[in-house]
């Protein structure tokens, strides 16, 4: 393994260690990590960054959620003990970050016996689910407008010759109406 990957995992170990040993604490975050590792917070966030592409506190929130997986794998204990346990003060915002997280809300876990997966794999199961129908419908409606507006300014680019004359004007052709009563039309070229 490359010297600085081994370096990278150790940083990655130690922090990852620091918050588990923390995990009940719902005000650990930055400050507190920083504080363990004799690190400033923005050094840590920096690094996490560039080894995991996550913020710290995304980093601690997945940590909390893959702990509370484990948890929640004991029959005995609830979804709302669980959210505790790893450090969230509201059982709701600990379901919701665990429905975004893993692409179901953690009493399903419970009653159905889901297969625990990794996150990974809950992000894109979340992802999916997020997509809902008018979601869809506002994608494929933005890709048809788009190429409708391609077709349309195509087309007037190949046509424009229609439009100019020999001596480089510009002609239309105008259409007003003559009589109302019987809405006949009368054409006429005009030239600019």
């Amino acid at each position: 393994m490359h010297r600085n990957n081994l370096k990278n995992d150790e940083f990655i170990s130690r922090i990852r260690e620091i918050i588990l040993e923390n995990i009940s604490n719902e005000h650990f975050g930055v400050e507190g990590l920083s504080k363990k590792t004799g690190l400033p917070g923005r050094e840590i966030n920096q690094r996490l960054l560039e080894i995991k592409g996550k913020h710290v506190n995304q980093f601690i929130r997945e940590i909390r959620l893959q702990k509370s997986l484990d948890l929640l794998a004991d029959r005995n204990i609830n979804a709302s003990e669980v959210a505790y346990k790893v450090g969230f003060s509201s059982p709701s915002y600990f379901s919701k970050c665990f429905h975004d997280h893993f692409g179901y809300p953690p009493g399903k876990l419970k009653k159905e016996d889901l297969p625990v997966h990794e996150p990974e794999k809950g992000i894109m199961a979340s992802w999916w689910q997020k997509l809902m129908p008018k979601k869809i419908f506002l994608i494929l409606l933005a890709i048809g407008s788009s190429i409708i507006f391609l077709g349309i300014s195509t087309y007037l680019q190949h046509d424009k010759d229609n439009f100019v004359q020999s001596d480089g004007k510009i002609s239309l052709e105008v259409m007003p109406v003559q009589d109302m009563k019987y809405y006949t039309f009368m054409s006429k070229r005009i030239s600019f």
